[in-house]
């Protein structure tokens, strides 16, 4: 599936996506000027957006997974180039 949308409004890049358990997609990446790492969550087509996550203490997101129980992992990189990993279920848990 080629999927051309613009989630933010402005220019970004995706590194990593999953297809969840429920049938949506997940993809992960940052956005451009300042570099912010963001997370989306869209339905079975990539059309509708059913939620996202920007995240301003890092430049990249580099690999999301989702658990059984459909909480989210997250593997980047937080500002000062330090690797960040994080739990996510929608509400950022640290």
């Amino acid at each position: 599936m080629l999927m051309d949308q613009k989630y933010f409004g402005r220019s970004a890049g995706f590194l990593d996506h999953k297809v969840t358990n429920d049938g949506g997609i997940l993809a992960c990446g940052y956005l451009f000027n300042p570099s912010i790492g963001c997370v989306i969550k869209t339905d079975s087509m990539g059309i509708i957006k059913l939620w996202d996550a920007l995240y301003s203490f890092t430049t990249d997101i580099f690999v999301i997974l989702e658990s059984k129980d459909n909480s989210f992992y997250i593997l980047g990189i937080d500002i000062q180039k330090k690797i960040l990993k994080e739990q996510i279920n929608i509400v950022i848990i640290f």
